[in-house]
């Protein structure tokens, strides 16, 4: 056999050699200090003495002596860091922590931070989560979460000398109620009591893997920790060293792990009989989804089938309610809602929140489950796109969109299509999605492209079902969509936009060590720097979408989500304080500040108003923006009366911030005293207080008690029982008499609500505004609209004499395009004319949407409704309103009345406004007329009807019926 000859000399071979060997030391090397857990951790593992005391969803042991639940979860990872090796030692909470204290042990989980604690063990700097404690019941008790009158008088099972049992007493005190004890000492006792009916609810701590059971009260939350014996520096520097490595590695374990063994049913949904029917008798509940929402819609690659956000969110209100879900596909959401039309399918997952097109399609929508940011996708950051730019076109429907004069807008069939474009060339920009913009910019071919989040932009997506499904449905998911939890719906987001147990790049080659091996040695120390690009890229993507999820994009502090989770931090640190609070507040009239002077300036005073916070507070101290003007703070101070002088200073710096006009707040403050409430509670209260004096500027700061604390019970309610009352005609209509002003005889009149209960009288001041906060005052209006058609037709039979009755509508009224139909519907069904029937709207309801406005009263003028503008000068009054609203009436205010006899000004604009109205052939009433002072004055100015108390007050039906006959 012939010898071939080398292609290479022998010492060509050995440079080659040494150069191999140089890349594989030089990549060994680097992959062992990136990839192994144990480079810092002794060569032999050490054995670590572990108190192990059972305590349910933390650290249990099964059947085969295996250990599992949230503590021994860490376990194992601390363990990747350490190389610990674990000797479980079987013990009480009690005698553990006596061992660890006389160092029998090396490590106690689950411990709370305390500053006794503190100084008594030795705890590392960084915890792993929350617990809080929690109030369970039977899975079938129909008490409601947090229902704190419910709870009132309940025994309760628990163990009286664990440190829940304080907290509990602390809970019932702040909240409101009493309950009797009886004692238990084993968690499994305490459960079966709960089961057996021998008590009526039960305390124990967070995770409790039982599935009859559920919870009703949560409280207490508080930091824990691994803890080791005071002095054990050996091992408090490896346990610090390896929850650092941890929380670097994973920021979202804590979460994780919560996710996993919270086994608890979450606050259980009551529901009406309508609504318990509806779910019990109905079918499989149809929704169509589209891909090109992606990621909240997406179909597996590997199963064909639905996952993403919105499936995840689905299934959870499916456990949560019961109904049962089918899941149709569909290209587009035109499609999906053909197939709602043809009867084919119930709702649409996904569907950006927008009533007006929404009602075009004959849908109707729930309540926004998901915000999604928006960004723009260029080869430059702006903030001010021109010329062509692509967006699916399923966001048609976005007001982003329709404020862009400057662009000619490209729909295309998916993000991906839209930004394949730009990077083609096709188009200057793209506007998509954040979560899905994140994940494909980390893709190497769009490197060149760079994304900015439009600020205060995003999608408010929710359910949209059809007109003809039954109304209960909706009303069912508005109540899931409610319970789910912010960190829930985090969790959701995060599942399905970033990987986190993925991002390492130790766990991205455990995943291809096939592919890896069979690669040329040569290519190694490319692969290595290729894969810490793709590293990089993933954790730039991450961070984002953390950023996203914690940090208010307009003004750069946190969000709710992230002053939750920071302002519980910083509570434990500085306990020391005489005076810790949570301040509330927000602009009065921003609406009009917007309206006056345009988004943009409204968008400037806000981030004028986050910078003037960010230089007032302190270091520690916690700022956030939860939604439009509302900003939240957690402050401290030496005294009640300091932090008062503070928000006075704080008030005089930002009437410097802006030229345009004056602006005023209202402050909502709530004085912790007690540390186991959740933060969001104690937001909620500081919002309470700021309720009180909303709008006063003369009195701007409110301090929350125990006052406010009963009205807000009481405001709770008058919801639950508005339904109920409803039904057995509870409310009642009263008829406010309207005077010409030169006859001085009736010529119409207002139909104003009152509440008849059993109890009493409830002035429509007591609730009106509780209806209109929650949506209830459609439902009101509507019944009155039915009760004054019902009067003037009887009246019509009586031959009682016939005048016009006018009757006051929400603002959310006339997003409806069928409200119009609906009231002429109502009007035929009762067989009246309609110009005896008119419609009232507030002077606020015009300053928002002002065109949807000019559709809804031109419908209505169509049908041969007059339409009225109420409370004319109760607000920030324009002439724009004047000028482009074809309203009938003018309804001047009796606060804008009241003015005339303090100052000699207001007599001259009184005068103005009726020169001017009758000069646009309005007709003017004026309300709140009480003297005869003030009726001659307008009289003599040309006010065409007095309405008030020096003609009459509202009257019964009867009363005023007879007043019409007597004429």
């Amino acid at each position: 056999m012939n010898q071939i000859s080398p292609i290479i000399s022998k010492n060509e071979t050995k440079s080659l050699f040494l150069v191999l060997t140089i890349v594989t030391a030089f990549f060994t090397i680097f992959a062992a200090v990136l990839f192994s857990s144990e480079v810092f951790a002794d060569d032999e593992n050490k054995k670590i003495k572990v108190a192990w005391y059972p305590y349910a969803g933390y650290q249990e042991t099964d059947s085969e002596g295996n250990h599992y639940g949230y503590n021994a979860e860490y376990l194992q990872l601390i363990s990747q860091y350490t190389n610990w090796e674990y000797e479980y030692v079987k013990t009480s909470w009690a005698d553990g922590l006596d061992m660890l204290e006389k160092g029998q042990v090396d490590l106690f989980g689950c411990l709370m931070y305390t500053d006794e604690r503190q100084e008594k063990y030795g705890l590392p700097d960084i915890d792993c989560g929350v617990t809080y404690s929690s109030l369970f019941v039977k899975f079938d008790n129909e008490i409601a979460f947090n229902d704190f009158e419910a709870f009132q008088d309940m025994r309760v099972a628990c163990n009286m000398s664990a440190q829940n049992y304080v907290d509990f007493l602390e809970f019932a005190k702040v909240n409101g109620f009493s309950v009797n004890f009886i004692n238990y000492e084993k968690h499994s006792e305490i459960v079966d009591a709960v089961r057996n009916g021998d008590v009526d609810a039960g305390i124990l701590g967070s995770y409790q893997d039982e599935k009859d059971i559920r919870t009703v009260a949560k409280f207490a939350p508080r930091r824990f920790c691994f803890a080791t014996t005071k002095g054990n520096e050996e091992v408090l520097k490896d346990l610090n060293e390896a929850m650092e490595n941890i929380k670097l590695e994973n920021p979202l374990i804590d979460n994780d792990l919560s996710r996993k063994y919270d086994q608890t049913s979450s606050e259980k949904i009551v529901f009406t009989k309508s609504e318990a029917s509806f779910i019990q008798s109905c079918n499989k509940i149809r929704i169509v989804y589209t891909e090109a929402w992606e990621p909240l819609e997406i179909t597996d690659p590997k199963t064909g089938e639905f996952s993403g956000i919105v499936f995840d969110i689905t299934e959870t209100i499916a456990g949560l309610t019961g109904l049962d879900f089918e899941y149709l596909q569909a290209d587009s959401n035109k499609t999906a809602a053909k197939l709602i039309q043809k009867g084919q399918a119930d709702a649409i997952a996904s569907y950006n929140y927008n009533p007006e097109t929404a009602n075009k399609m004959d849908l109707r929508l729930s309540t926004p489950y998901l915000n999604m940011p928006l960004s723009l996708i260029g080869t430059s950051k702006t903030e001010n796109p021109k010329g062509r730019t692509a967006t699916p076109e399923h966001y048609y429907a976005a007001d982003s969109l329709s404020q862009m004069d400057d662009c000619e807008i490209v729909f295309l069939p998916t993000v991906e299509d839209c930004i394949e474009s730009v990077r083609n060339g096709d188009v200057n920009q793209a506007i998509v999605n954040s979560y899905s913009a994140s994940n494909l910019l980390s893709q190497n071919k769009y490197s060149s492209l760079q994304m900015a989040t439009l600020v205060g932009d995003n999608f408010e997506i929710c359910f949209a079902v059809g007109e003809d499904m039954d109304s209960e449905l909706l009303s069912i998911l508005n109540k899931a969509i409610s319970s789910i939890s912010v960190s829930q719906m985090n969790g959701m987001i995060i599942k399905n936009t970033v990987d986190t147990q993925n991002l390492t790049l130790q766990n991205f080659l455990k995943q291809v060590p096939t592919e890896l091996l069979s690669i040329f040695i040569l290519g190694l120390f490319a692969i290595v720097i290729a894969l810490l690009l793709i590293l990089r890229s993933k954790i730039k993507s991450s961070r984002k979408i953390q950023d996203l999820l914690y940090i208010d994009q307009l003004t750069g502090l946190f969000n709710i989500t992230g002053f939750e989770k920071e302002a519980q931090k910083t509570l434990e640190k500085h306990r020391y304080f005489p005076f810790i609070a949570i301040l509330d507040f927000d602009v009065n009239a921003f609406e009009q500040y917007n309206a006056l002077y345009g988004f943009d300036a409204g968008d400037d005073l806000l981030c004028n108003l986050a910078n003037t916070i960010k230089n007032e507070c302190s270091k520690d101290e916690i700022c956030a923006r939860i939604s439009a003007d509302h900003f939240v703070c957690l402050m401290f101070s030496s005294q009640p009366e300091y932090f008062k002088e503070r928000i006075e200073d704080f008030n005089r710096h930002l009437q410097n911030i802006t030229s345009k006009q004056s602006i005023f707040l209202s402050y909502g403050i709530f004085e912790i005293t007690n540390y186991s409430t959740s933060i969001s509670i104690m937001c909620d209260k500081a919002m309470a207080a700021k309720r009180t004096i909303k709008g006063n500027y003369e009195h701007y700061i409110a301090f929350y008690d125990e006052e406010l604390h009963n009205r807000r019970l009481e405001d709770a309610e008058l919801i639950s029982n508005m339904e109920l009352a409803l039904e057995k005609k509870e409310f009642e209509a009263y008829y406010q008499p309207k005077f010409d002003a030169i006859s001085q005889i009736p010529v119409g009149a207002e139909a104003l609500v009152r509440w008849r209960r059993s109890e009493g009288m409830i002035n429509p001041d007591r609730f009106i505004g509780i209806f209109e906060k929650n949506g209830l005052i459609s439902k009101l209006d509507n019944y009155m609209f039915d009760a004054v058609c019902q009067k003037i037709a009887d009246m019509k039979d009586k031959g009682i004499p016939l005048v016009p009755i006018s009757i006051n509508f929400s603002r959310a009224q006339l997003y409806d395009l069928k409200f119009a139909d609906k009231l002429n519907k109502t009007a035929l069904n009762y067989k009246i004319p309609v110009d005896l029937l008119q419609i009232e709207f507030t002077e606020s309801a015009f300053w928002k949407d002002k065109e949807d406005m000019i559709v809804g009263i031109k419908k209505l003028h169509e049908f041969g409704f007059s339409v009225a503008i109420d409370d004319f000068g109760s607000g920030f009054s324009s002439l724009n309103i004047l000028k482009d609203i074809p309203f009938d009436v003018l309804k001047i205010d009796r606060i804008f009345l009241s003015s005339k006899n303090e100052d000699e000004k207001a007599e001259i604009v009184i005068r103005n406004v009726l020169s001017l109205a009758q000069e646009l052939k309005l007709q003017t009433v004026a309300e709140g007329v009480e003297t005869k002072e003030q009726f001659e004055f307008l009289r003599q100015n040309g006010c065409d009807i007095i309405q008030g108390y020096y003609f009459s007050r509202p009257l019964p039906e009867k009363e005023f019926n007879d007043l019409l006959t007597s004429l």
